[in-house]
């Protein structure tokens, strides 16, 4: 049996179950509401590049991502705030590195004023609904925009080269 947990927010409820992929529903708002859910990995905004910033709403060229790393590399002029759900921080050291169904990985990103104008993530899925790229769901919203979610292809080529860390970039956990 899973246990529920209802979230009030302004007009609306949104249920997320605690254990299972198959019951988190995304829509335009509660993909705003998942970071309550999850544990933050950056004490403070994590700043990235523009250019990596804006690769959850555009298909860059090969040519833009190379010089865009050599130019600047990872980590300038867009600032986001990571989170992970409680399972994925358990298994962020783990050579196996395979996350369990129901594992959320967000990013917020923040305008220059610090607010949050943007929400990109991923969540393992049951089997069976990605096989080939390890049952990953991405999503991507923008404040009082459309949501974008499942099989994305942008998404899939970008973390196709962290397959071997089951899709997911290096996360670093902050000091305790």
């Amino acid at each position: 049996m899973h246990k529920k947990r209802l979230i009030f927010i302004v007009a609306f409820t949104v249920a997320f179950a605690t254990s299972t992929a198959g019951d988190i529903e995304l829509n335009e708002r509660s993909v705003f509401l998942l970071q309550s859910k999850l544990s933050r990995l950056t004490p403070t905004p994590h700043m990235v590049s523009e250019a990596i910033a804006r690769l959850c709403t555009t298909s860059p060229s090969p040519a833009l991502l190379a010089k865009e790393r050599a130019r600047s590399g990872p980590h300038m002029y867009a600032f986001v705030n990571l989170y992970v759900s409680d399972d994925a921080i358990r298994l962020m050291d783990s050579s196996t590195r395979q996350f369990l169904e129901g594992t959320i990985v967000l990013k917020e990103k923040l305008s220059t004023e610090g607010s949050v104008v943007a929400v990109g993530g991923m969540i393992k899925r049951p089997i069976g609904f990605d096989p080939d790229h390890n049952d990953w769901e991405y999503f991507y919203a923008e404040k009082g925009g459309a949501l974008s979610k499942g099989r994305l292809p942008n998404c899939i080529r970008c973390h196709a080269k962290a397959k071997s860390a089951d899709y997911v970039y290096t996360i670093k956990r902050p000091p305790p």
